[in-house]
Parts: C-alpha cells; structure tokens; sequence
C-alpha cells in the first residue's frame, strides 16, 4: 500500500464496448472510488490477487460503471 493510500500493481478490466482509452479511465475512477472507500483506519498489507465478476445490467449508465465495480471489489476486501 502507498503511504497516502492505495497502491494497485495490476487492474484489469474487461468491459465490452471501450476502447483502450475509455477503459483506462474508468480503471482510474474505480481505483480511486476503491481508495475513497476504504475504512481510514486500514493498515498497511498486502493482499493476494482478487479474481471478480461483477455483473453489470444491460443499460447501465457509463457513469455508474465505476461505482458498481468499485463496490463489487470494496464488498470482496471487506
């Protein structure tokens, strides 16, 4: 972990329909979202991978991408 918060090495997104661009700024606003949710009081650790499916609903606004990944992922840590 980052002193000032959360260190990810490796993020990877599969979500059809973004190209490389795209998918690297909702991987931005998913780690951010993921730092932002964490318990303040989190000590420094390292934790193994986190193998996911989150399973999105047909029509999901492009801006509640993020929020639902990142909870998917706050939800796994917890």
């Amino acid at each position: 972990m980052a002193a000032n918060g959360l260190d990810i090495e490796l993020l990877r997104l599969r979500v059809p329909g973004l190209d490389a661009e795209d998918g690297r700024r909702l991987g931005d606003e998913v780690a951010h979202r993921i730092a932002g949710g964490l318990p303040g009081d989190v000590r420094p650790q390292e934790l193994g991978a986190l193998d996911l499916r989150v399973m999105i609903p047909s029509g999901t606004p492009r801006e509640r991408l993020a929020v639902l990944i990142a909870e998917a992922i706050l939800g796994r840590l917890a």
